[in-house]
């Protein structure tokens, strides 16, 4: 098992860990409604004041004190506040299992068919399946903890919401993932068509994810795979394309035009591949771009850390062309785009949109110190995100309730929670939620973990880097 050495080697070049302010207190009262004072970031800068919401959704942001309901539970945080991460593309269940890159590769069809990721990666996957809840629901930990709060490629079909949001049931979310494209069933192509031109019936689609040029260019599968895409129908709006290695020019400008989606996932990339997407020619394109881990044994722990990856490639490949705030945004407001959870796409009884921090938008969000290094006095929170680490994260709230965080806090406001240790920091997280009647939704995370080890040799830590 490889450790991923170059994506730290460059990470420790840009970027430096700074430790957090002690953490602040919080009240205890029962009372649904939420105010925090601190710094609201939205990709249009900083609202300072207090942030309020109930029942899940924002009501109101950087406003007065004296304008904070005399009931809200209140958080004196002064820190940041961030919109929750938003993860376009995981592979949930599979990330209990360790680290895995033989690489490189030339595609994804190569290491599929390599006997040493058989041996690592699927036969482990292969054994999980008689917990395959219990490690669906450890992958979301570790992706909970670096401040995501909505993911895809959860699957979870039996109870969609118990850590973070999953994009796949609640949002018409579907995730193609084999065969490839070329290879596709005519029925399997008929019911994604159907589905994708009646977005809002029962079995509509929202968005349809397919890997596509996922290798490089030099590979004529996955040079070619796009057109392939747009041959066979999909080459119209709702339909992201994950990662696009192997795509050109002509392909983003074609993509852009059809109003598709890009998601990209540069350690995955860079780990397989030892090559990134060419997000410039993309952006330039102007296709709505998202970014996400890929899963963990070839990508990040999480969200969090992905950004600062991918931002110290963009500056090591293409200078500042690609800023903080772009990436901010790719794992924001416009990674809601992609997933369809914005306020102009989400679907009617599928709750408040996301993505940023607005009255009317869902009360997805964490906490985090500021630990940037002002310039001239200015101070940037997007800076300040790519210093933070899962460490640092003070609370997390999803559909405004509190389900993570220093467990100093959480004891207070959640007795029972679990603890755990994230980077020699006392944290702690509900685990337990859904179904009474289901005992895998009610596991705390000794027991979901114990679960795991059970068909494992090896279970990976929350955080292996």
């Amino acid at each position: 098992m490889k450790l991923k050495t170059a994506k730290f080697v460059i990470l420790s070049f840009f970027l430096s860990a700074i430790i957090a302010p002690a953490p602040s207190e919080c009240a205890t009262s029962s009372n649904q409604t939420w105010a925090i004072h601190g710094k609201a970031v939205t990709e249009n800068g900083i609202k300072d004041g207090w942030l309020v919401f109930s029942n899940g959704v924002i009501s109101a942001v950087g406003t007065d004190e004296s304008s904070v309901p005399p009931a809200a539970r209140k958080v004196d945080w002064n820190g940041y506040i961030f919109p929750g991460l938003i993860d376009t593309h995981n592979h949930v269940d599979w990330n209990s299992i360790p680290q895995w890159t033989d690489g490189p590769f030339k595609s994804r069809y190569e290491w599929l068919d390599d006997p040493r990721y058989k041996a690592a990666v699927d036969a482990p996957h292969t054994a999980l399946k008689p917990v395959i809840d219990d490690s669906r629901k450890y992958g979301e930990l570790r992706a909970l903890i670096g401040g995501t709060t909505l993911i895809q490629g959860s699957f979870a079909q039996k109870q969609p919401d118990i850590l973070v949001r999953n994009l796949d049931v609640r949002y018409k979310a579907l995730n193609h993932v084999l065969p490839k494209i070329e290879s596709l069933p005519d029925d399997k192509k008929n019911e994604y068509l159907t589905g994708l031109s009646n977005k809002s019936a029962p079995n509509g689609i929202q968005r349809l994810f397919f890997h596509i040029g996922e290798g490089l260019s030099s590979d004529p599968i996955s040079a070619n795979e796009y057109k392939v895409l747009v041959s066979k129908g999909f080459g119209q709006e709702g339909v992201v394309c994950i990662h696009g290695l192997a795509l050109g020019s002509d392909d983003f400008a074609d993509m852009a035009n059809r109003k598709m989606f890009l998601v990209w996932s540069p350690v995955s990339n860079w780990n397989l591949y030892r090559a990134v997407t060419n997000i410039p020619q993309a952006m330039k394109a102007g296709v709505v771009i998202s970014l996400a881990p890929d899963w963990t044994l070839s990508g990040s722990d999480n969200l969090l850390e992905e950004m600062k990856f991918a931002y110290a490639i963009a500056y090591s490949n293409w200078g500042n062309t690609i800023t903080a705030k772009d990436i901010f945004k790719m794992a924001t407001s416009d990674a809601a785009k992609v997933a369809g959870v914005d306020k102009s796409s989400i679907t009617a009884g599928a709750g408040a949109p996301q993505g940023t921090l607005d009255v009317g938008y869902a009360a997805d969000l964490f906490l985090a110190p500021s630990l940037e290094q002002p310039v001239n006095g200015t101070a940037d929170p997007y800076e300040s995100l790519l210093r933070t680490y899962p460490k640092h994260i003070h609370l997390v709230f999803i559909d405004g309730k509190p389900i993570y965080g220093d467990k100093n806090v959480m004891s207070a406001i959640a007795p029972g929670a679990d603890d755990l240790s994230v980077q020699n920091v006392a944290k702690s997280v509900i685990t337990t939620g859904g179904d009474p009647s289901k005992p895998d939704d009610q596991k705390h995370l000794p027991d979901i973990q114990k679960s795991i080890e059970s068909k494992l040799t090896e279970l990976a830590p929350l955080i292996e880097n």
